[in-house]
């Protein structure tokens, strides 16, 4: 291949200087136009913003003298209250008739006495003092021809419901105007009420003050600029009225609004009542843009409005930018100028420079650069010069690279002898990265390994800088993220920084500030990615191709033992698996109770190499059946953890074989079961619980410190441990279910033969009570007989504790016994009774209320007859479906043999009564005399009627009864 010749030095004289002058012009013009326009912008907003300010503070002042014109009127009031002679004369006023000669007397005298205040004062001085009494009629004025009229309440409810001032124009109140009587005037309305001692209104004095104080205020903004235009706004509650100073009229004038007045200005100042002053930009008068301050008197129903010309504004800015757009040309010209000048010398010094490499590419190998420059350029001089010398050691490099190849190759083999030595996956990582940081010289060396659900890679092992401490920290990093190491992990392609501050993907940390340089390299077999092997060091541009290569190897070779030994794991755990599962199965299956089922997994979980625990549920608690030795200073054997229903449901929810990490826990895992993981130093586990169909009979922890540990494989063979255990627990709960069933039988059996020859209901009611006992166990009893004719509840038979009691009969009432008898329907609760009995709104009595309560009606022929309840004060859920069904038949067995033994006795009670009538009768038949009827009849009804006291009185007829001796 033919090289070219060299070319003319002719061929590139000057174009140096022209690129650099084409490339620093536009360089430099851009930060030149960037600083003019922002200079542009701040001048222009400063300026603006001072003009603005200056306006500001005229509006200011303006509004100043408003308000010392209020607070100067407010004073004067003051001063007239404070003054004994004014207050009287004011109280003789309100207290006489005006129409009466004391009347006007008192007229006089108060006129009298504030005309010498206000001569004292002239300051101070109102135009107009009103007296208003209590009916908004004129008492005394300053203008005889005010009095007796009566005041507007539309125009001056304000002033007449507070102290207050109000700025009013063109009212006439009184069909004329509180002032001197000129039309269109503004004037300004201060009142004072007037209270007696127990703070009721006697009366309200108004003074009025006339428009040239207003016109003077008005006139005094055109001292601020020419085309400055000041008015007032009143009204502002109701229909606003523009008031100012027109060109025309000496005096203030109305003039009509635009309607940006009406749309923006007004609306801002009702909307902010509370805000001093409010600044718009709108179109004022003959739809001029303007910047309008306008300050806002709330207690004047008032508003100064101070507006200015836009152009007032603008014309001052445009001037500015004119000037800088100027200095801007300007600046850029003589920049040009600057860099022309200064690429010329630059370039200079260059040519030289390559004239020099033209020489030396000629075959002159002597020849050195000159240039004597302590720039850049004189770098470049020197670097040739350099570049020169180095030629001469290129061999020597070379042979010195070989070397360090040659103890990467060698390191390599070192790492595979290793891989081979041992099983112990933690001692081949630890050892490997040591050999890595000493045979290559690396600042820093580590592996990863992924995690159990490949979502994150984990710190195994680390050597070099820090080691010790980044190992204890676990370094978790997701796959996939924002890092070179998960990149690295989720692509299975090494990843390699030079320069790991340019790297967007690096995470800088604090154990290794000196790092320059990183490469991390996938640890995988074929596809699969095993985990990451990062090295790191103190120098840029650390590693090469050759170097590259030598650790891919190394991270194959590691790739391959961490899978020779977790096969090697597996096995081992396979082999024990089943060995556990041999023994589990004939154990579960011969299993006859739930206890046996429990100690058999107790058993068999300690030979597992995992933290475990073991828990049956027992209504409301989780009680530890077993544990292993990680949790004995947590938990021990029998102890009983509060565990609610809505608390196990969570953990069912929980209980799908996924794992849970202690670090990063659900939200709906329990507390209790997370505090005790995390006391045992658990970093993960699983939970598996004990189900008898869909009834929730306890469950199983098993966790460990590594989270990687808890494969799905290695948790297959527990998995159907716990399938055998739910087995024998639904065979057991089933033949419980069937014996209990029998012993319904024979309850409801004995009961059946009991009725045929018990008619004692008492002994009945025993025989009843043992029956339950037998199926359902100890718990309260009780029967209750209704009477519908009296309405009232009787309890022949009742228990607590075992004991027999006795209640007194109790009317139908709102007591859940009452509920049953009245809907004639079952009740069963067997949670929150006292919530529940209250949303169906009975009355729970007694100190100790059931936990759990079942009552079903009596029944016969339709007619309820009573109920049996039975009730457990110590334990929810002690009842379900079977008990209420069994319960339910037994009552229908019991409600004949009431009603029956009812009849009966009301009917050998009225045989007896019958009986005793005919013994009475006869005894009196054969009585003797008439006091011995009487005695016998007295004390017979007595006994039979159960009598304290019987008395027989009988009157006589003397005629009579010798009428009736006659006969």
């Amino acid at each position: 291949m033919t090289q070219p010749g060299p070319q003319s030095p002719r061929k590139f004289r000057g174009k140096l200087a022209r690129k650099t002058l084409l490339l620093l012009l536009p360089i430099m013009m851009i930060p030149v136009a960037i600083l003019g326009l922002v200079t542009l912008y701040n001048s222009s907003n400063f300026l603006r913003q001072q003009i603005i300010g200056q306006f500001t503070n005229v509006s200011d002042t303006l509004a100043g003298q408003i308000n010392d014109l209020i607070d100067e009127q407010r004073a004067f009031f003051d001063e007239l209250t404070a003054d004994p002679d004014f207050n009287d004369s004011l109280d003789n006023v309100i207290a006489t008739d005006p129409h009466t000669p004391d009347g006007k007397q008192a007229r006089e005298q108060f006129l009298q006495v504030y005309n010498a205040i206000a001569h004292a004062q002239p300051q101070h001085n109102f135009s107009n003092l009103v007296i208003v009494g209590t009916d908004n009629t004129v008492l005394v004025a300053t203008k005889p021809d005010w009095e007796g009229k009566r005041l507007d309440p539309q125009v001056f409810g304000p002033l007449l419901d507070d102290s207050r001032s109000l700025l009013l124009y063109n009212h006439y109140p009184f069909n004329f105007p509180l002032h001197d009587e000129i039309d269109n005037s503004l004037i300004m309305l201060t009142s004072q009420r007037v209270l007696d001692e127990s703070g009721n209104l006697e009366a309200v004095l108004i003074g009025t003050t006339n428009t040239p104080k207003f016109q003077r205020i008005l006139e005094a903004s055109e001292l601020a600029h020419s085309e400055a235009r000041t008015y007032f706004i009143t009204n502002l509650s109701g229909k606003p009225v523009f008031m100012g100073m027109l060109p025309t009229n000496d005096v203030p004038s109305v003039f009509i609004p635009s309607s940006d007045h009406l749309d923006y200005v007004v609306p801002a100042l009702v909307n902010n009542p509370d805000v001093d002053q409010v600044t718009v930009e709108y179109n004022s008068f003959n739809n001029i843009p303007v910047l309008g301050m306008a300050q806002n008197f709330p207690n004047l129903d008032a508003a100064l409005v101070f507006e200015v010309p836009q152009t007032v504004l603008t014309e001052p800015v445009r001037e500015a930018f004119n000037q800088n757009i100027y200095l801007i040309i300007i600046t850029l010209l003589v920049t040009a100028a600057i860099i022309w000048y200064g690429t010329q010398r630059m370039v200079r010094p260059i040519v030289e420079v390559a004239t020099t490499a033209q020489h030396f590419a000629d075959g002159d190998m002597r020849v050195r650069a000159t240039v004597n420059r302590n720039d850049e350029i004189g770098l470049l001089a020197y670097t040739f010069n350099y570049l020169a010398d180095q030629l001469a050691a290129l061999y020597r490099s070379m042979e010195t690279t070989i070397e360090s190849r040659t103890r990467q190759i060698r390191a390599a083999a070192e790492v595979a002898q290793i891989s081979t030595s041992t099983d112990n996956l933690d001692e081949i990582l630890t050892r490997i990265v040591q050999l890595v940081v000493e045979r290559f010289g690396y600042y820093h060396a580590a592996i990863f390994m992924l995690d159990r659900t490949d979502d994150h890679v984990v710190l195994m092992q680390a050597a070099g800088k820090n080691s010790a401490e980044l190992t204890r920290r676990k370094i978790r990093i997701p796959v996939g993220g924002q890092s070179i190491i998960g990149t690295v992990a989720a692509n299975n392609r090494y990843h390699l920084a030079f320069d790991v501050k340019q790297d967007p993907y690096y995470l800088p940390d604090a154990a290794l500030p000196e790092t320059q340089s990183e490469i991390a390299v996938p640890l995988s077999v074929g596809s699969q990615v095993l985990g990451v092997l990062d090295i790191q060091t103190n120098e840029l541009h650390t590693f090469d191709e050759d170097e590259i290569a030598t650790l891919q190897t190394l991270a194959q070779q590691i790739a391959s033992a961490v899978r020779n030994i977790r096969l090697l794991e597996n096995t081992r755990i396979d082999l024990q698996s089943t060995s556990l599962l041999y023994q589990a199965s004939h154990q579960l299956a011969s299993a006859e109770t739930s206890e046996e089922v429990l100690q058999t997994l107790v058993d068999v979980f300690r030979q597992v190499p995992y933290m475990w625990a073991i828990f049956e549920r027992e209504a409301n608690i989780l009680r530890v059946a077993g544990r292993s030795k990680e949790f004995e200073p947590l938990i021990h054997v029998g102890q009983e953890l509060p565990a609610s229903d809505a608390e196990v449901e969570k953990l069912v929810s929980l209980a799908s074989w996924d794992l849970i990490r202690t670090d990063d826990p659900p939200e709906e895992l329990w507390e209790g079961l997370l505090t005790l993981a995390q006391g045992a130093h658990c970093q993960a586990f699983v939970l598996m619980p004990f189900l008898a169909g869909d009834r929730v009979l306890g469950g199983i922890m098993l966790g460990a410190e590594t989270p990687e540990t808890l494969t799905p494989a290695n948790l297959d063979a527990y998995h159907s441990i716990i399938e055998m255990a739910n087995t024998a627990l639904e065979k057991i709960t089933a033949i419980a279910g069937i014996t209990q069933s029998y012993a319904e039988l024979q309850s409801l059996n004995s009961i059946g033969q009991a009725i045929t020859t018990e008619t004692d209901l008492d002994t009945l009611f025993e025989i009843l009570h043992r029956q339950i006992v037998q199926v359902i166990g100890k718990v309260n009893f009780l029967v209750a007989l209704y009477d519908a004719e009296t309405s009232l509840i009787e309890v022949p038979y009742m228990t607590e504790n075992d004991q027999i009691v006795s209640v007194p009969a109790f009317p139908l009432g709102r007591g859940l016994t009452s509920i049953v008898i009245r809907s004639r329907q079952p009740l069963m609760i067997v949670e929150n009774t006292v919530e529940r009995a209250r949303a169906l709104g009975a009355i729970i009595t007694g100190n100790k209320p059931a936990k759990s309560w079942l009552g079903v009606p009596m029944i016969i022929a339709g007619d309820i007859v009573g109920a049996v309840v039975v009730q457990d004060t110590e334990h929810e859920r002690r009842f379900d479906d079977s008990d209420l069904r069994l319960l339910t038949a037994l009552a229908a067995q019991v409600a004949p043999v009431v009603r029956n033994a009812r009849l009966l006795s009301e009917a050998q009670a009225a045989a007896e009564r019958d009986r005793r009538l005919f013994e009475i009768t006869d005894r009196i038949r054969q009585a003797t005399s008439f006091e011995a009827i009487l005695e016998i009849t007295t004390r017979e009804l007595g006994e039979m009627l159960d009598l304290r006291k019987a008395k027989i009185e009988i009157r006589t007829n003397p005629a009579r009864e010798t009428e009736e001796n006659a006969e």
